[in-house]
C-alpha cells in the first residue's frame, strides 16, 4: 500500500520531516463505540476550529471501519480520494488542501472533548498527519443528558439487588438504556403492580 504522506517522486518526497506517532497505530472509533452513546443528545451546532488530535473517530455510513476495526493508517491509505494526493508535489499544497477545498464542508460530531468527524473525513485525517494543530469545521454537539445517565446507574443497582430476592429479573444494559428513558419504573410482585419514581 502507500507509504503514506511519504510519496516517492524520485528521490524526494513531499513530506520529508513526516514523524509516525503512536496515535496513528489507534483504533479509528464510530460514536456507537462510545459506552454511553445513547445517552448524548444533540445540543447545537455551530462553526468553529479543533484540533485534529482530538478526532477519535468517523461516522460515515457503512464505510470504512464499519464491518471492522481499523486504525489510523488504514483509513488514511484505504480513503477513496487518497490517491488525489499523489497530485500534490509538496507539504504546502497539501496543507493549501486541508484548508482551501470547497468541494464540501469539514464537519464534525463533537462529544465530549472529542470529535467524530462527519464529513471531509479525507482532510481531516491529513490534517492529523500532517501535525496541522486548527482547522474550522461545522460542528454538531453531543451533550450527555446526565439525569437519565444518573436514573440508569440507579436502576442497575436496584434491579440487581431485587433480582436477588427473585422481585425481578436482572436486567440487560439494553433493558435499562430504554427504561432509563422514562421517570418511573414498573414492577408486578404478587399480582400487584408498583410504579416507582426512579429519583
Amino acid at each position: 500500500w502507500y507509504d503514506d504522506l511519504q510519496i516517492v517522486r524520485g528521490e524526494k518526497s513531499i513530506y520529508p520531516e513526516f514523524q509516525d506517532k503512536e496515535s496513528f497505530y489507534e483504533n479509528v472509533y464510530k460514536p456507537t463505540d462510545l459506552i454511553y452513546c445513547d445517552f448524548f443528545i444533540e445540543s447545537k451546532s455551530y462553526r468553529g476550529y479543533i484540533n485534529p488530535e482530538n478526532i477519535i473517530g468517523i461516522e460515515y455510513g457503512c464505510d470504512y471501519n464499519f464491518f471492522h476495526e481499523i486504525n489510523w493508517h488504514e483509513l488514511l491509505n484505504g480513503l477513496r480520494r487518497f490517491k488525489d494526493v499523489q497530485k500534490f508535489k509538496s507539504k504546502n499544497e497539501l496543507i493549501n488542501h486541508v484548508y482551501n477545498d470547497y468541494k464540501e464542508e469539514k464537519w464534525v460530531f463533537k462529544y465530549g472533548g472529542n470529535y467524530f468527524t462527519k464529513q471531509g473525513q479525507h482532510r481531516l485525517c491529513l490534517a492529523k498527519f500532517l501535525n496541522i494543530k486548527n482547522v474550522e469545521v461545522d460542528i454538531t454537539e453531543f451533550k450527555l443528558d446526565k439525569p437519565r445517565l444518573v436514573r440508569f446507574k440507579k436502576l442497575k443497582i436496584a434491579t440487581y439487588k431485587l433480582s436477588k430476592y427473585d422481585l425481578c429479573w436482572e436486567y440487560t444494559f439494553k433493558n435499562l438504556e430504554e427504561a432509563s428513558k422514562y421517570e418511573y419504573f414498573y414492577l408486578n410482585i404478587f399480582k400487584t403492580s408498583f410504579r416507582i419514581k426512579i429519583d
